[in-house]
């Protein structure tokens, strides 16, 4: 409809005519040639930033980022592992000093209960020591 032109039809309000006129939104975009995001596929998407140049640098530096992290990661998991082999040597060591502990211990023990028999056997053939032993106890 032309403002200028005067027809026989029924006169329309001005706000008919623009909306008459305004295209739709997706006639837009179409008519531009530009895709919405909605528009467009993943595929494309990716594909668009592979093609600029800023997203391939930020990719590697992400990448970068992702792979110090991961080489962090282990080498903490390496040290772990480190300090748990050294714990558990110093462990089997505490326990080796144990047993040898025990059996000094043990040794100590037989030697005390061998004396020990032999004084009661020494006592029993002679009783006099008895009380031989007994007033060099008290002296003590």
């Amino acid at each position: 409809m032309n403002f200028l032109d005067i027809s026989s039809e029924a006169p329309q309000s001005d706000y008919e005519g623009l909306v008459s006129e305004t295209p739709e939104p997706a006639s837009v975009s179409e008519a531009s040639g530009v895709k919405t995001p909605k528009q467009r596929s993943l595929r494309e998407t990716l594909m668009m930033f592979r093609k600029k140049q800023a997203a391939p640098s930020a990719v590697a530096r992400a990448a970068a980022c992702i792979e110090a992290e991961h080489i962090q990661s282990i080498k903490y998991m390496q040290k772990e592992e480190e300090r748990k082999e050294k714990q558990a040597e110093a462990d089997r060591k505490e326990q080796e000093l144990w047993m040898d502990l025990l059996k000094e211990k043990i040794k100590l023990t037989k030697t005390k209960t061998l004396m020990h028999e032999k004084l009661l056997e020494l006592m029993d053939k002679n009783p006099s020591s008895l009380s031989i032993l007994k007033n060099v106890l008290s002296d003590e």
